[in-house]
Formats: structure tokens, C-alpha cells, sequence
């Protein structure tokens, strides 16, 4: 900072060119963010006649690789919110679906789970009557006998 009072205003480019910023990502490991920062307003206080009151200036300011390395972030970032929104998309499809279906079925009418039974033999049960468990309730143990009934022991 004392180099740069000291030629403050002076429009030096030898003694500028001295407080250069990193220039790429391996050199930025060496210099901390502070310092940097302050080589940026002694070079600046040096070239007082280059400052602009703009966006762009102060744009211009930060080593161009910087600026690429916001853009790429800026493209990943990008690239994955779409892949998000394509994957809830895809699970609010698979979610409407399955709430399609299964109101569907509520809609449909009943059937009875025995298809048709011959006296004698077995019922011969439906898929359908399957998948709502009724052949549990076909082949549940029998309750005990009530007394004085004729399977009463």
C-alpha cells in the first residue's frame, strides 16, 4: 500500500505491472485473498486516470480465468437443476400413475372371488379374489363347535 500512495496518480505502468493479480488457478494458491485485493486498489490508485465509474470496469478488474470459473459453475449449476426438475418430473408422473390405477380399481365393481363352484368340489378361486385376500378367509381354521350342536364333541 505504501508503493501506491507513494506513486499515487502517477499513470506508472512499470510500477502497475508490479501489483499484477494472479493470473491463473495455481498461482492463486500462493497469494491470499486479502492481499490480492489490495495489490488490485494500489494498482488502481496508481492508474488513477484508467478508473471508470462501470459495471464493466469493475469487471474488468478480476483476472479472467476467475470469470470462467463463474461461468462454468454457473453452467453446472444449470445442469443440475435440470436434472433435478427432470427427475421430479419424472417421479410426479410415476406418482399420478400409480394413483390412476389404484383409483381405477376402487371404481371398478366387485366380483366375486369364487368363479364358479360345483357341489362337491373345491371353489376354484379368481386372481382377483387372490390378490384381496379372500382365500385367507377360505382357508382360516373353523371355530370351535357351539354346545349342544350336533358337531359338538
Amino acid at each position: 500500500m505504501a508503493l501506491a500512495l507513494v506513486f499515487l496518480k502517477t499513470n506508472d505502468e512499470a510500477v502497475a505491472a508490479r501489483l499484477a493479480v494472479p493470473q491463473n488457478i495455481f498461482q492463486l494458491d500462493y497469494v491470499r485473498a486479502d492481499f490480492s485485493l489490495l495489490r488490485v486498489v494500489a494498482r488502481n490508485l496508481i492508474m488513477w486516470n484508467s478508473i471508470e465509474a462501470s459495471q464493466e470496469w469493475v469487471a474488468r478488474q478480476a483476472p479472467p480465468f476467475l470469470a470462467e470459473l463463474q461461468e462454468e459453475g454457473r453452467r453446472a449449476e444449470k445442469a443440475r437443476l435440470a436434472d433435478a426438475a427432470a427427475q421430479a418430473a419424472k417421479a410426479a408422473q410415476a406418482f399420478v400413475a400409480s394413483s390412476v390405477s389404484s383409483s381405477s380399481s376402487a371404481l371398478r365393481p366387485q366380483t366375486p372371488a369364487v368363479v364358479g363352484t360345483v357341489a362337491g368340489s373345491p371353489p376354484a378361486l379368481s386372481a382377483r379374489g387372490l390378490r384381496r385376500g379372500v382365500a385367507a378367509s377360505l382357508f382360516q381354521t373353523p371355530s370351535p363347535a357351539a354346545p349342544g350342536s350336533a358337531l359338538a364333541p
